[in-house]
C-alpha cells in the first residue's frame, strides 16, 4: 500500500474567529488557536453588560421554526459573522442587522439543533440526523465532505477540533449503543462537494453520548458516556480516556451516577477536569503520564453530590461547569424538569474543600452553560457568570461572585424568591425555553437562540456618533440629502466602537428650507429590562433608537417635489425636467401624462425605474399616475405641474 498526501484544497482560507465552538475557542488569521483555546472553559476578559437598565436586545429574527428538526440552532462567530443552522440550511447572519447574508443547503437538518457547530482551518463542521456530519467552507458555504455513521443516531454532543481531527459523539436511545468518532478535517478530494468520510476510528457505548463534548489534545480524549439504563440512578456513567490517535482505550472511570451529559471542562490554574451528571454529581479528575502511558490520577478524582433543596427528588446537572480562581458555576435542576422554582439553581462549588458554596434558586432548570468574564475584577473585585433559564420566558440571569462569597449579592427579587440579577427578559413572541449557551463577541454583545426559533443579539446600550460628516451639507430646497463621505460609529455602554455607516437609516424626502439638520437613525434596538424603584422590574420597555444629526444649509431652490406611492419626484422649473427615483414595487409602472393648455392629452411615457425625463415643449400640465402588474391604480394620482 501507498500513501500519498491530500491535495491541498486551494479555496480554503485561515479566517478570524471569534468565537469557533461550543465552548469559545477562538482563532487568528494563522489559524493560532486562542480564547478558550480548547480547554472548554468559558472565562473571557470582555465588557459584558451587568446592568438591565445600560442593556438592549438589538434584533431577535426567525431563522427556521418550530423545536425539532426546522428548529435555529446555537450560532458561532466566525469571519465577522454568525454561522447557524436552520432547518436542512446553514446560514452566515449579519450580527449587527441580524440578516441573513447567504445561505446553503445541507444533507439533512439536525435532529433538533440543540449543538453548535465547530469552525477550523477554513471549515464549518455540522451534526445532523442520522449520524451525520458535514463540512462547508466557511466563507462560500459550499459543501466539502460528508460523514454517515453506521449506527445513525441524534448528533447531541458538541463537535471537538483539535489539529487536523474532529471529536463527536451520537444518541440513539437511553439503552441503544451508539458511536464516539474521530474523524480527519482534511478536505482529501477538493473536486467533489460529497465525498464520503470514513472514520479514524470509533468507540461504541451502550446509551451513546448526549450533550457529552470531548477535551481533545495530542495525547488523549476525554469524554463522558450515558450509564446505557432509563432513568438517573444508575451507577453505570463513565468517563473515558480514549489514544487521540488509535482511539485505544488509556483508562475508565466507571460507576457514575447517572449519564455524563457534560462537555469535559480542564481548568489550566488546579490542572484538573471537571465535569457534571444527570444523577447529579459534580466531578473532578487529573491526568498524569505513567511509564505506562497516560491515565487517569487515582487519587485525584473526587465526586461531590449537589443539592436541590429536597431529599425527595434528586437533583442533576447537564450543565458543563465554567471554573475560575478555585470555583466552579453550574447549573442544578430542581424537584422537575420543568417546576417554576422548584428548587433550581445556579451553584457555586469550591474546587479546594470539595463543598458547595452557596445555591441561589432561579425560575427554570439552568440547563445550558455559563460564560464567566474577568473584565471587572480589578476594579470591583467581582466575576459574572451568564446563565438562561430553561424556562419560558427564558430570562438572561448574571450571578456576580468573587472568591469567599457565601450567598448572592446581587439579585432579582422574583415570586418571593430571591434570584441571580436579572439581565434580560425576552417578551413576546420571543419568549420560550431556552437551552442554548450564549456566545459574545469582542464588543460584549451576546448572542443566542430559544424554542421561538428565533436568534437573539443582545449587549450593552448604545449611543450614536457622527465621526466624518459627510462631504455635502449645502443644498437646495427639492435636492435629497447625499450621505458620502460620510462616517457613523455606535458607541457602546462599555466605551467600544463599532462602525455603522452602512446600517444607518435618514429621511429621504426633498429637503426644505426649514431643514437646517437631518436626523441619522440606528434602527436596531429594540426593547430592554429596566428596575424601577416604584414599579419593581419592568420588562418589554421600548429602547431609544439612537441618533445623531448632521447640520445643513438649504437655500431656496427652483424645484417642486413630492412623493407618489414608495416614489419621489422633483421638477425642475427651470428647465422643466422631471426625476423620479425610488424603488419600483412588484411590477408596479408610473404613467407620466403631459397636457397642453386646453387640459388635452399630448403625451404618455411608462416608466418602470428611476429616471429624469426632459422638459415635453407643450406640456402645460403633468400628472402621474401610479399602476399595479394589472394596470389598475396603486393611489390617487398626483399633479406635479398645473
Amino acid at each position: 500500500m501507498t500513501l500519498s498526501a491530500a491535495q491541498k484544497n486551494e479555496t480554503l482560507r485561515q479566517l478570524p474567529a471569534e468565537w469557533a465552538d461550543f465552548r469559545g475557542t477562538s482563532y487568528d488569521t494563522n489559524g493560532t488557536p486562542g480564547g478558550t483555546a480548547g480547554s472548554n472553559n468559558a472565562v473571557v476578559s470582555i465588557q459584558m453588560p451587568v446592568d438591565a437598565d445600560a442593556s438592549t436586545l438589538y434584533w431577535s429574527n426567525a431563522i427556521g421554526s418550530g423545536i425539532d428538526s426546522g428548529s435555529t440552532g446555537c450560532p458561532l462567530l466566525v469571519d465577522g459573522v454568525l454561522i447557524v443552522c436552520a432547518g436542512d440550511m446553514i446560514c452566515r447572519v449579519d450580527p449587527v442587522s441580524g440578516e441573513i447574508l447567504t445561505k446553503a443547503k445541507m444533507d439533512r437538518a439536525s435532529s433538533f439543533s440543540i449543538t453548535p457547530p465547530a469552525y477550523a482551518n477554513g471549515m464549518v463542521f455540522v451534526g445532523l440526523s442520522d449520524g451525520t456530519i458535514q463540512a462547508f467552507n466557511a466563507e462560500t458555504l459550499q459543501s466539502l465532505w460528508i460523514y454517515h455513521d453506521p449506527l445513525e443516531g441524534q448528533p447531541n454532543s458538541p463537535i471537538t477540533v483539535c489539529g487536523d481531527y474532529l471529536y463527536t459523539g451520537f444518541w440513539r436511545s437511553e439503552e441503544s449503543p451508539a458511536n464516539f468518532v474521530c474523524l480527519s478535517i482534511t478536505d482529501e478530494d477538493p473536486a467533489r462537494t460529497d465525498e464520503e468520510k470514513t472514520a479514524c476510528w470509533y468507540w461504541t457505548t451502550p446509551g451513546g453520548y448526549y450533550w457529552a463534548g470531548a477535551y481533545a489534545c495530542e495525547d488523549y480524549v476525554l469524554v463522558g458516556t450515558d450509564d446505557g439504563a432509563d432513568g438517573s440512578k444508575s451507577m453505570t456513567g463513565s468517563l473515558l480516556m480514549l489514544d487521540a490517535k488509535t482511539g485505544r482505550l488509556l483508562d475508565k472511570w466507571d460507576g457514575l451516577c447517572g449519564d455524563v451529559r457534560s462537555t469535559i471542562c480542564y481548568d489550566k490554574a488546579t490542572d484538573a477536569f471537571c465535569f457534571t451528571t444527570k444523577g447529579g454529581w459534580f466531578c473532578s479528575v487529573k491526568t498524569g503520564k505513567t511509564s505506562d502511558g497516560w491515565q487517569l490520577r487515582t487519587g485525584s478524582k473526587w465526586t461531590l453530590k449537589l443539592e436541590n433543596g429536597t431529599s425527595t427528588a434528586q437533583a442533576m446537572s447537564t450543565s458543563t461547569p465554567v471554573v475560575y480562581n478555585g470555583r466552579a458555576y453550574i447549573g442544578v435542576r430542581g424537584t422537575a424538569q420543568f417546576s417554576e422554582y422548584g428548587g433550581h439553581s445556579l451553584t457555586v462549588v469550591d474546587l479546594a474543600s470539595h463543598t458547595i458554596a452557596y445555591r441561589v434558586q432561579t425560575q427554570g432548570y439552568p440547563q445550558t452553560s455559563g460564560i464567566l468574564t474577568t473584565a471587572y475584577e480589578k476594579t470591583t473585585g467581582y466575576v459574572y457568570v451568564y446563565f438562561v433559564d430553561n424556562y419560558t420566558p427564558g430570562k438572561l440571569r448574571v450571578l456576580q461572585d468573587k472568591a469567599g462569597q457565601t450567598r448572592a449579592d446581587y439579585v432579582t427579587e422574583e415570586s418571593g424568591v430571591d434570584t441571580p440579577y436579572v439581565l434580560f427578559t425576552p417578551s413576546g413572541k420571543d419568549a420560550q425555553y431556552a437551552i442554548c449557551s450564549p456566545v459574545v463577541d469582542s464588543y460584549g454583545v451576546m448572542y443566542f437562540k430559544n424554542d421561538s426559533a428565533k436568534l437573539m443579539a443582545f449587549g450593552p446600550s448604545v449611543t450614536l456618533e457622527i465621526t466624518c460628516q459627510p462631504d455635502k451639507t449645502q443644498y437646495r430646497a427639492g435636492e435629497v440629502f447625499d450621505p458620502a463621505g460620510m462616517q457613523v460609529d455606535l458607541v457602546y455602554a462599555n466605551g467600544l466602537r463599532r462602525d455603522v455607516t452602512k446600517y444607518v437609516q435618514w429621511s429621504e424626502d426633498p429637503l426644505t428650507e426649514e431643514d437646517a439638520a437631518i436626523d441619522i437613525r440606528f434602527p436596531y434596538v429594540r426593547y430592554h429590562d429596566q428596575d424601577s424603584e416604584e414599579s419593581g422590574r419592568l420588562t418589554n420597555v421600548k429602547t431609544q433608537t439612537p441618533t445623531a444629526s448632521v447640520r445643513l444649509t438649504v437655500e431656496p431652490g427652483t424645484v417642486e417635489n413630492g412623493r407618489i406611492g414608495m416614489l419621489t419626484w422633483a421638477y425642475d422649473i427651470k428647465t422643466g425636467s422631471l426625476t423620479i427615483s425610488g424603488e419600483f414595487e412588484n411590477g408596479q409602472k408610473l404613467a407620466v401624462a403631459y397636457y397642453d393648455q386646453n387640459g388635452r392629452m399630448v403625451q404618455v411615457k411608462l416608466l418602470t425605474q428611476a429616471q429624469t425625463l426632459a422638459a415635453v415643449e407643450s406640456g402645460a400640465r403633468i400628472r402621474l399616475f401610479l399602476l399595479d402588474q394589472d394596470n389598475q391604480p396603486v393611489c390617487r394620482a398626483m399633479t406635479v405641474k398645473r
